[in-house]
Order: C-alpha cells, then structure tokens, then sequence
C-alpha cells in the first residue's frame, strides 16, 4: 500500500500540462508501474468488496431498527390500552389492597385444606 500511496501523492503533484513535477514516478520501468496498477486495482476491489459489505450490514441495521420501533409502538400501544384513565390512583391503591388481602385468605385456606387432608 506504500507504493500506491507513493504513486497518488506523485500524481498529486503533476502541473496542468500533465507532466509530472517530481522524477519520483519517471524512473520507474514500464513492469514497475504495471505492478503499481495491478496493486492499486487490487486495493480498489478490496475497498469496494468493503464497501458493499458495509451498506448489506446499514440495511440489516435500518431493517432491525424498524422492526424495534414498531414492537415498541406495539408496546405502547398495549400500555395505553391496559391503563384506564377512569380510574384513580387512589382507586388503584385500593383495588392492590383488596388483592394482597384475597391473595392472603385464599393460601389461609389452601393451608387449612393441607392440614385436613394431610
């Protein structure tokens, strides 16, 4: 990659007459510079293979991200449902008080029906 890098920078350097300012490139053989081509064409493959593979993983990544907004508008949407507005906090508070106590009578007599039929 150092040679390529060599090239582009003499290349870089040429005036508007095309020809080149430094000798750097001219005392190169004809085998030198085809050597240089084949390795900048190689670098040029290399980065476009990376290139398309980045673009297959931005479209995997869009396509996930989409399908999280919507499981998350799904979500909200579900909240919104299970949530009545009609109903208080303080009303909520009480229908939680009058749960735990059930809950508790109904293991009472779970444990008295153990004890009975033991």
């Amino acid at each position: 990659m150092n040679r390529y890098q060599m090239l582009k920078k003499t290349l870089m350097e040429c005036d508007k007459t095309d020809q080149y300012s430094t000798p750097d490139i001219m005392h190169l053989s004809t085998k030198q510079l085809a050597s240089l081509l084949v390795e900048s064409r190689e670098a040029n493959k290399s980065l476009e293979h990376e290139l398309m593979n980045s673009r297959e993983k931005i479209e995997e990544l869009q396509g996930d991200i989409k399908v999280l907004r919507r499981q998350l508008s799904d979500r909200s949407c579900e909240n919104q449902h299970t949530m009545d507005p009609r109903i208080s906090g303080n009303d909520r508070q009480t229908y939680v008080t009058q749960l735990e106590e059930l809950t508790f009578q109904v293991l009472n007599v779970f444990q008295c029906l153990y004890i009975l039929f033991k």
